[in-house]
């Protein structure tokens, strides 16, 4: 293994801990990260919606592309 794979295994590994720990804090009752870190007092609810559907699309964008980097390796061809 080189370094910088070796790098590259240990962020990809804070950075999935780091994401399970955000997603435990927030509270099963909704409220998204806003409320999960003490915000979001006198908020608008429609605003609260649209930012949590946002925050949602990018956390899929971000999961895809992350089990996507994780299953195919530099260097290799995926089977035909």
């Amino acid at each position: 293994m080189s370094t910088i794979q070796i790098i590259l295994t240990l962020l990809f590994f804070v950075v999935s801990v780091a994401l399970v720990l955000i997603v435990l804090v927030q509270r099963p009752q909704g409220g998204g990260l806003t409320g999960a870190f003490g915000g979001g007092a006198g908020t608008d609810e429609r605003k609260d919606a649209d930012e949590d559907r946002l925050l949602r699309l990018e956390g899929e964008a971000v999961a895809g592309r992350d089990l996507h980097a994780a299953m195919i390796r530099p260097g290799t061809r995926p089977p035909v």
